[in-house]
């Protein structure tokens, strides 16, 4: 291989390995703050806790939020997921506590480029879900969430990683 190859091989490495420790110290962090434990499981054993739910555990499947608690599929999540399935119990709770914040800000997603392509996503990989239904408006906010998140976490990431060749390499 040549050194191109090398290089990029290198610097996706540091990127997976830095978005784990972002994800992982999310976790505890989100885990502190919003008193929500977190699990990582096999994806046999979320197989078998999503069997009963309304949206089964599939192959592509990094996290879920189920039974007021956080899982993490094993070798599938990253720190994108982390703040995805934390953001659920928020915008349950808002949903609940605030029902007029929760559809005003599903209102204002729908109206906004990156709300529209949450709105997509959501279709695309939860078709069983009802437009317009609370579940369906409380995904398609936390889609757009992490979307943003990873925008941030992008250039977190590849921050970190030119440092890390410049140490590793000079």
């Amino acid at each position: 291989q040549n050194e191109n190859d090398i290089q990029v091989i290198v610097e996706k490495t540091f990127r997976e390995a830095r978005d784990q420790e972002i994800a992982t110290k999310l976790g505890e962090k989100y885990k502190k703050a919003f008193g929500i434990e977190y699990q990582i499981v096999t994806p046999g054993e979320a197989a078998l806790i999503l069997q009963l739910s309304p949206t089964p555990y599939t192959a592509d499947v990094s996290a879920f939020f189920y039974g007021n608690q956080v899982y993490f599929v094993k070798g599938n999540f990253n720190a994108k997921t982390v703040i995805h399935e934390f953001a659920h119990p928020l915008i349950k709770g808002i949903a609940f506590q605030n029902p007029k914040l929760f559809n005003n800000l599903y209102a204002q997603l729908s109206g906004s480029v990156t709300g529209q392509a949450a709105i997509e996503r959501v279709k695309s990989k939860y078709p069983e879900l009802e437009v317009d239904t609370e579940r369906f408006k409380e995904e398609a906010i936390v889609t757009a969430m992490e979307m943003d998140a990873e925008q941030k976490l992008e250039k977190i990431k590849a921050d970190y990683s030119l440092i890390s060749l410049a140490t590793n390499f000079s």
